[in-house]
């Protein structure tokens, strides 16, 4: 009965994890916030509060980054939960820094 719980578990996260922010753009602020950048899901609403995979490139393969709760877009920094993103705000792909 474990093995099927945790089989449903992880079923349901690659499902959730697979899912892509394919309609959108990328916006600046406006002043004083006109360095940070958000993603515009174009129905009203932002990317903020967590990851989202999203292809905001559109190359047909989607990207991982972290919004803060405001909606911008952590970049070149450590995230709140230890993963560490690209100066284009892109998840690294490293696992997070284990605490000491």
């Amino acid at each position: 009965m474990k093995k099927k719980v945790m089989f449903l578990m992880i079923m349901v996260m690659s499902i959730l994890m697979s899912m892509t922010a394919f309609a959108g753009v990328w916006r600046t602020g406006a002043s004083p916030n006109e360095n940070r950048w958000w993603y515009d899901n174009e129905d009203g609403t932002w990317a903020e509060g967590g990851w989202q995979w999203i292809d905001g490139n559109q190359d047909g393969t989607a990207e991982c980054y972290y919004f803060d709760s405001e909606g911008g877009v952590a970049a070149d920094t450590m995230t709140p939960d230890g993963y560490q993103v690209q100066a284009d705000g892109q998840w690294d792909g490293q696992a997070a820094v284990p605490a000491e």
